[in-house]
């Protein structure tokens, strides 16, 4: 069998998703007594190709809690949670006491974490009075331990030393506030009011540091030509950095510094935009194929400034000509 067309896959990722509810896209907040957080029981494939999985958060009455889906995925992945809430996913010990803020879901992967984990955070600077945790729900295999990987760095870095917990299996809260997601793949360029939340506690445009910066792949090697590319861009004053090798704290702090960005297209891109701003010049280089780079939406509504897309080139005579056009090396 052939294998599928691209193109006609994601039409029809596009033909499902448009069929689905409208998610929220403005600041909302519900606050349920004793409500049932529930993990991913099971996945399922809608036959457009969609992977369907069915968490959910229900109220006391067992009524779903459509502020709790998770939207915010991919085209290729949804949030479907049965309606009421079946007696077999009911909790079976006593409900944990105090007020909680639900997050969402715990991505496995560093720039799934920031696109699809952090969009309901911005609830915290809505919240009066003590809150004893912030509540996600595990989204990752056996063996993946996202939380103690990168997650807990990132939540530090935000000012949020609040207990973690992840749900796996059916909880139930005394007290669960559940906000919007304000950010995801649903709302790209993010809230205004998830912009502020950010900004608040990662921007620093006093930053200390180099203030031309390539943020390279070249440890990982899946763009061709990059170590000439380095060579060319360390001759032009850039300084090249290997994210991987960095804290979040690290990463962000230079970010913060540099007045010109270049970065190969990955994860880091995603961290380029939590503190972008208008006075930087942000240029991305893809590595996949299509008219499209991650995190250019994002780029533009965090800083509001367009990020320049750049296309790939093995040859640095090439790539020379394309980033001098761009307005990179001066």
């Amino acid at each position: 069998m052939p294998p599928p067309d691209p193109a006609a896959q994601h039409q029809a990722y596009l033909d499902y998703q448009s069929r689905r509810p409208e998610p929220v896209r403005t600041p909302v907040v519900e606050t349920l007594r004793n409500a049932t957080v529930t993990g991913i029981a099971r996945t399922s494939r809608s036959p457009e190709g969609v992977d369907i999985q069915d968490s959910g958060v229900y109220a006391a009455d067992g009524a779903l809690c459509p502020l709790g889906l998770h939207r915010a995925c991919n085209i290729s992945k949804d949030n479907v949670a049965p309606d009421p809430l079946p007696q077999a996913r009911r909790a079976t010990e006593a409900a944990v006491p105090g007020r909680h803020l639900f997050c969402g879901l715990l991505g496995p992967h560093f720039g799934h974490f920031l696109i699809e984990s952090l969009g309901r955070l911005w609830a915290a600077d809505e919240l009066a009075g003590d809150v004893r945790s912030l509540v996600f729900i595990v989204a990752h295999g056996p063996g993946r331990t996202p939380l103690d990987d990168f997650a807990s760095d990132v939540l530090a870095a935000l000012g949020l030393t609040l207990p973690v917990r992840s749900v796996g299996r059916p909880e139930v809260f005394e007290e669960l506030v559940v906000p919007s997601q304000l950010f995801g793949f649903h709302l790209r360029a993010g809230h205004p009011r998830f912009h502020r939340f950010v900004h608040a506690r990662l921007r620093d445009p006093a930053a200390a540091g180099a203030r031309r910066l390539y943020v390279s792949r070249g440890l990982i090697g899946d763009i061709p030509g990059e170590a000439a590319l380095e060579a060319l861009l360390g001759a032009h004053g850039f300084r090249i950095v290997h994210p991987e090798t960095m804290t979040f704290a690290e990463q962000i702090a230079a970010y913060n510094a540099a007045e010109t960005i270049l970065a190969a297209e990955g994860s880091a891109v995603h961290v380029i935009g939590l503190v972008a701003r208008e006075d930087q010049r942000i240029g991305v280089i893809k590595r996949r194929s299509g008219p499209f780079a991650m995190g250019m939406d994002q780029i533009r509504g965090f800083s509001g400034r367009a990020g320049v897309r750049i296309e790939p080139d093995d040859d640095a005579s090439v790539m020379a000509r394309r980033l001098a056009a761009a307005g990179f090396l001066v």
